[in-house]
């Protein structure tokens, strides 16, 4: 159920951060505002949505005998990057959902593809070495190991899954900033 959680939360914050733009045209094309706090306010909003998701968790984890892990703290830093991650791969899809109306269904279907190469309903030691690999390379993956060995302690998170987790957030995040700042000036007008 964990893993259930955090891919609700990358795949519609993704799909609404990308979408926020197109939603608050009418305030773009008017006045002056960052377009990128559109997308972060709504990766924040997924936030707390998520948030809120924890608590009827941690009460099914309870009532099903597992214990919450005093680590819960740490579940701050994992949603952080999290919140980087979903509003830079916002920012960039934004730019296409501008451009071509049928990027959102095709970024439906590809955040869906995303979930299958995500190990949210199977254990990454029943695929073959190869797939262990193409599993490892999703950033995902590491969150999820980091969520769970956080929040429940079933999971081990190593140091390298930290590391990719803080790496990918900020990563994604300046690349969705560059490619928005990039196109921005070319796709205002396709607002208006």
């Amino acid at each position: 159920m964990a893993g259930t959680l955090l891919n609700a939360f990358v795949t519609t914050g993704i799909t609404m951060s990308a979408n926020s733009i197109l939603e608050n045209s009418a305030i773009l094309t008017k006045i002056y505002v960052k377009p990128q706090i559109f997308t972060l306010a709504t990766a924040i909003a997924g936030l707390v949505n998520f948030a809120v998701g924890l608590i009827p968790l941690s009460l099914v984890c309870l009532i099903a005998g597992q214990s919450i892990s005093p680590r819960v703290p740490l579940m701050i830093l994992v949603a952080f990057f999290l919140v980087l991650l979903v509003a830079g791969a916002g920012l960039a899809m934004s730019v296409l959902f501008i451009r071509f109306s049928d990027s959102q269904s095709i970024s439906v279907i590809l955040l869906n593809m995303l979930t299958y190469v995500t190990p949210l309903f199977y254990p990454i030691t029943d695929l073959s070495p190869t797939m262990q690999r193409v599993v490892s390379l999703n950033p995902l993956t590491s969150f999820l190991d980091c969520f769970r060995w956080c929040f429940s302690g079933n999971a081990s998170a190593t140091l390298n899954d930290w590391i990719y987790i803080g790496v990918s957030g900020i990563v994604v995040f300046i690349f969705g900033n560059v490619v928005f700042a990039k196109s921005w000036n070319k796709v205002v007008v396709m607002l208006g």
